[in-house]
């Protein structure tokens, strides 16, 4: 993530996965946050919000994402993350 824009960068095999074309698409923490299971929302987002203020160094998370792009998937798909600074 660019913290300065809040732009998400993203490998093209990951967004393929959630059936957005990477070369169209790119996320930002709204759109993050929208895809998030439920279950998982406060939990990731906190984690990510302490690790952009520096609470971390690196982080690793799993969570799931929503596939709503891809047609009558309806399909979350677990994600393990690892992030680091």
């Amino acid at each position: 993530m660019d913290v300065r824009t809040g732009k998400f960068e993203f490998s093209p095999e990951f967004s393929l996965m959630l059936g957005f074309d990477p070369s169209e698409y790119l996320m930002d923490l709204d759109t993050f946050s929208a895809l998030l299971h439920p279950d998982d929302k406060k939990m990731t987002l906190d984690t990510l919000d302490r690790y952009l203020h520096g609470k971390y160094s690196n982080i690793l998370q799993s969570f799931v994402l929503r596939q709503d792009q891809v047609p009558g998937s309806g399909s979350y798909p677990r994600v393990r993350s690892l992030s680091t600074i």
